[in-house]
């Protein structure tokens, strides 16, 4: 299966919001108690409209899309450098367990080489182990720290 990485343009904010949607549902949030829907919108579109703070790809196997990736960027001492954060991560149900998953994690790994990331970062909620042994199978690794947020 050909699975590949598009850059999201204006065009496909319909089917990203609706995803995001999709994904809210799947693996309901924390966040969604204190960060309304039209908030996480907004922040796709200025994500969308700055490449400085990271990218949005459509996911594309076999030239269908079948998901998304949101990617941030942050520094981080320990780290050396800039490090990438993958936000939100979705696959639709009907194409999962196809191995798409574990090829996006690969192409998002060269992706970051190319963007001189220095180390990859991101959360998998308890309530969804299949994607916590997908990122484990890649590389990924839990840490010893709770992560922590304060909405301002």
């Amino acid at each position: 299966m050909d699975v590949k990485l598009i850059d999201a343009k204006p065009d496909d904010l319909p089917r990203l919001l609706a995803w995001m949607l999709d994904l809210r549902r799947d693996d309901p949030m924390e966040t969604a108690q204190f960060v309304p829907q039209v908030d996480s919108e907004t922040a796709m579109r200025y994500l969308m409209s700055d490449p400085s703070l990271g990218r949005v790809w459509s996911i594309h196997a076999d030239e269908i899309a079948v998901g998304y990736v949101a990617f941030t960027f942050c520094m981080s001492v320990e780290f050396g450098g800039r490090i990438g954060f993958i936000d939100e991560l979705f696959i639709e149900v009907s194409h999962r367990r196809k191995g798409i998953g574990r090829r996006v994690i690969d192409l998002l790994q060269a992706a970051a080489r190319h963007l001189d990331i220095r180390a990859l970062r991101l959360e998998v909620s308890d309530s969804n182990p299949a994607a916590a042994r997908l990122y484990a199978s890649a590389g990924f690794v839990a840490r010893n720290y709770q992560m922590m947020v304060k909405k301002l």
